[in-house]
């Protein structure tokens, strides 16, 4: 199940452990003689080509080093922790305890970090947070990172995303932003409760392998299938959904169910993004017992206003109810509903509605309403400080058999 990694269980296990932010000041103890603490400071700069800060005890932190070559581009790390050591034979550097590295919006946060300049490597061990510059934040056991901090490698890893979904895999790797995950499992769904305790969410997409790319706000999946209250239901090969606010057409999740009169019912819909204030919903619907039916729902946001269309199609056989024949009749079938409202100026408002179906029995036959008749509408509203006035009409279409 989706769960924290052990180094980030819930906060009733850290409540008495809470996290410095990167602006609360901290207390400094170097474990090494002053000078020390000052050449190491200066050789971990110079050999990143950045500026970066360590304190010590009543010294001041070393002047910033500026920055040479194409791969700094004028960009800054800045670290602080309670110590520094350095070992001159190995050109390793360890920094120890509330430990936060920064660079161009990312922010490392560790117990301990260890550096070898020689190799480039960094690894973080210990309470393990990276932020990146999109809001989403890494949690993990143990990480090594490039001096670079984009690209590296995450045990056991738990991602936060910005947009408010959760990942968890039993390992990870990050390249230019993009995450991805072996062993992982997706839900939109809290795992904490009130208490800051883990939970396990309603529902969740596990996969042999989870691709999240932060640029194009796109989760893709392979091997994937979907798990409710952790019993698994149905696979979902080539699983593919946009994170957040973001919207991108392609498949929805299909609805299946059973009726004593159309028998197996498959419903597939396909979700078409056509602009930021337009969109359109196509489904299939797909019958044992009855001719194969389509629908589609439109919807659209205006300056003045907003509205939506549906409509079902069909071509299938019926009786006829108003007279006394048992002879079916193969001909079109479909139904039409549309709504929607425009305030044409801060005085006048429009609204109006249309329900409307081809015969009496379409709309039960086809389960989609039980109501025994269509009501549309159309209204026309002034307002003023000083005068009302209203026109409105309705028409209705009967759906009772023995009503003319």
């Amino acid at each position: 199940m989706l769960s924290k990694p052990p180094a980030v269980a819930g906060l009733c296990m850290m409540r008495s452990k809470t996290i410095e932010t990167a602006t609360t000041p901290v207390r400094r103890v170097s474990p090494i003689p002053a000078r020390w603490m000052l050449r190491a400071a200066s050789l971990l700069a110079l050999s990143l080509g950045l500026c970066q800060t360590a304190y010590a005890q009543d010294i001041e932190p070393p002047a910033p080093v500026a920055a040479s070559g194409a791969a700094a581009q004028d960009e800054q790390i800045n670290f602080e922790a309670d110590g520094l050591s350095y070992d001159s034979n190995t050109q390793i550097v360890t920094a120890n305890g509330n430990v936060f590295i920064r660079r161009d919006g990312q922010l490392v946060r560790a117990d301990t970090v260890v550096w070898n300049r020689q190799s480039g490597e960094v690894r973080a061990t210990g309470n393990v947070r990276i932020t990146d510059r999109n809001g989403n934040v890494l949690y993990g056991d143990n990480i090594e990172l490039t001096d670079t901090l984009r690209d590296g490698a995450i045990d056991n890893i738990l991602v936060v995303l910005a947009e408010g979904g959760r990942l968890v895999a039993a390992k990870g790797t990050r390249a230019d932003g993009v995450i991805t995950l072996d062993q992982a499992a997706y839900s939109p769904c809290p795992i904490e409760d009130s208490e800051g305790c883990a939970r396990d969410p309603s529902w969740q997409i596990k996969a042999v392998q989870v691709i999240y790319d932060p640029v194009q706000e796109r989760m893709r999946y392979k091997g994937a299938r979907l798990e409710l209250f952790g019993l698994p239901l149905i696979p979902l090969p080539g699983l593919t959904h946009a994170v957040g606010a973001g919207r991108s057409s392609g498949l929805l999740v299909p609805d299946i169910s059973f009726s004593a009169v159309n028998g197996v019912e498959i419903h597939q819909p396909y979700y078409v993004s056509i602009a930021p204030n337009r969109d359109l919903v196509a489904t299939a619907h797909v019958f044992t017992e009855a001719l194969p039916m389509v629908s589609a729902k439109y919807r659209a946001l205006t300056e003045a206003g907003a509205y939506q269309v549906t409509g079902y199609a069909t071509a299938s056989s019926r009786i006829p109810v108003s007279t006394p024949s048992t002879v079916r009749q193969d001909d079109f079938r479909g139904y039409i509903d549309a709504n929607g409202r425009f305030q044409l100026s801060t005085k006048w408002t429009v609204t109006g509605s249309l329900r409307l179906a081809s015969d009496r029995t379409f709309l039960r036959r086809y389960d989609i309403s039980r109501d025994d008749r269509l009501r549309s509408n159309f209204a026309v509203e002034r307002i003023t400080r000083h005068s009302y006035f209203s026109l409105s009409g309705w028409a209705t279409q009967t759906l009772r058999s023995n009503d003319d």
